[in-house]
């Protein structure tokens, strides 16, 4: 979890409560939305819980590894968010720049969405044989329940991310396809009249996750499970942490039945309620719960602190961070839903991907040739699109050895010969004719082109 930036005051108040040694039982973290409030709540939990007990968190111990993962089981989340769209601009952030903090972040947002399934999927959690696999617990469910309809789509991205690593990222969707079939399999092996399928690739189907799980309100059984949960020791650590993010969406009858909780905290537990929306906060039932808690305002960030995210740690160009900072009101999730608003499949991911198959080609690594043919030939990459960047690339390979520029973005050997490159630029270019001015399958088109692409320069 990277640094909070922007927030100074709330955090020196937290740091000088740690000092003092008299922690409050109850904080309200509020302010805009994408200020760091979330961020600054786990931090805070990693400080407690940090192995290291200095006072700050380390990122190294494995409580703070924990955290990070959404798995030490003393640090409780509840509420509702967004991070399917973090997740989203952190993997094309690091597919462009290749930042090792790109992909933790990517990592992270993913496991975050699929511990609020586990939290709310499985209820017997602490009690569950640990001889069994943990998905086996969906199985409990009714059919027809919403459970049960994301269960196959909750395996097969939970088996990408086991198998998802910096190497081999950017053909997370041909790992996703392969782990839905052993995910099809677990699910079809229970029985049951019911009959599954996974659609669409992996961000298909975590968002389908995501918005089956993120309620309008925070139901009334969370708020009953936490409560229940609180009366038992913690696990691992010193203390349990339990953030509750959106208070302001819990169930009506939420905040008298967690009233009795704040009125008689335990010395085992610590609260970090959150809300972007202090105007729902005047609501009947809401005033005695506020009144029970410590009030840490965070405030928007400062053009200075977003652009320093933006272009430090997201690495986006001036005019992208330009663009996203007009739209951003002083918050980074408006920035950010900004800026995939605005996304686009453009050439620039195509021509990486490309670039990789190239590279692949030239060393014969096979079976990296075979997962980027199937990615562009089964993803959602235009087929025609597809093939004119690759007669850009080839061209652009030409002019460059012509031009004599010696920083080139990518550079054929010296033995691919002219002739064979204007070769495979006229066939590619015939191929794109045909796809235009007849009824062919540009799928099994563009798998035999790339194949033949494959083959011409594995000769080199």
């Amino acid at each position: 979890m990277a640094k909070v930036l922007g927030q100074t005051t709330p955090l020196k108040i937290m740091a000088g409560i740690y000092k003092s040694g008299r922690l409050h039982h109850a904080y309200l973290f509020y302010g805009e939305e994408g200020v760091g409030k979330y961020e600054s709540a786990l931090n805070y939990a990693k400080v407690l819980l940090c192995e290291r007990n200095n006072g700050t968190y380390c990122d190294e111990c494995e409580s703070c590894k924990m955290i990070d993962n959404y798995k030490h089981p003393d640090v409780v989340v509840a509420g509702t968010d967004e991070r399917f769209r973090n997740a989203e601009i952190y993997f094309n952030q690091y597919l462009e720049y290749k930042l090792p903090h790109l992909f933790n972040n990517f990592y992270t947002e993913c496991r975050s969405i699929l511990y609020k399934v586990e939290s709310m999927l499985f209820d017997s959690y602490d009690n569950y044989p640990s001889s069994e696999p943990k998905e086996y617990m969906l199985g409990n469910k009714k059919e027809s329940s919403r459970y049960a309809l994301i269960e196959p789509y909750y395996l097969a991205v939970n088996y990408t991310l086991n198998e998802l690593n910096e190497d081999n990222v950017e053909f997370i969707d041909s790992i996703f396809r392969t782990k839905s079939k052993d995910a099809l399999n677990i699910v079809k092996a229970k029985g049951g009249k019911k009959k599954y399928s996974i659609d669409g690739d992996f961000f298909t189907a975590l968002k389908k996750i995501h918005y089956n799980i993120i309620h309008t309100v925070i139901p009334l059984d969370t708020i009953r499970n936490i409560i229940e949960m609180t009366y038992r020791k913690p696990r691992l650590g010193r203390k349990r942490v339990v953030i509750i993010e959106g208070i302001e969406l819990m169930d009506k009858r939420a905040p008298n039945i967690f009233l009795r909780t704040l009125e008689e905290p335990s010395d085992n537990n610590i609260f970090i309620l959150i809300t972007s929306d202090t105007n729902k906060l005047v609501q009947d039932g809401m005033k005695p719960l506020i009144s029970r808690m410590m009030e840490l305002r965070f405030s928007s960030l400062s053009e200075n602190t977003l652009r320093s995210i933006l272009m430090k740690r997201l690495r986006l160009s001036e005019e992208k961070t330009a663009l996203a900072l007009q739209y951003s009101s002083g918050s980074m999730s408006k920035a950010i839903k900004y800026l995939l608003d605005k996304k686009s499949n453009t050439s620039d991911n195509i021509r990486e991907v490309l670039l990789s198959f190239i590279d692949a080609s030239l060393k014969n690594n096979a079976s990296k040739v075979s997962s980027i043919i199937t990615l562009l030939s089964e993803g959602e990459y235009d087929i025609i699109d597809t093939i004119r960047e690759l007669i850009n690339i080839l061209k652009k390979s030409l002019e460059d050895k012509y031009l004599e520029i010696e920083e080139r973005s990518y550079i054929l050997p010296n033995s691919v010969s002219d002739i064979s490159i204007i070769w495979a630029i006229d066939e590619l270019d015939s191929l794109i004719n045909t796809l235009l001015n007849t009824n062919s399958q540009p799928k099994m088109i563009l798998y035999k082109a790339l194949s033949n692409i494959y083959i011409w320069l594995n000769n080199y």
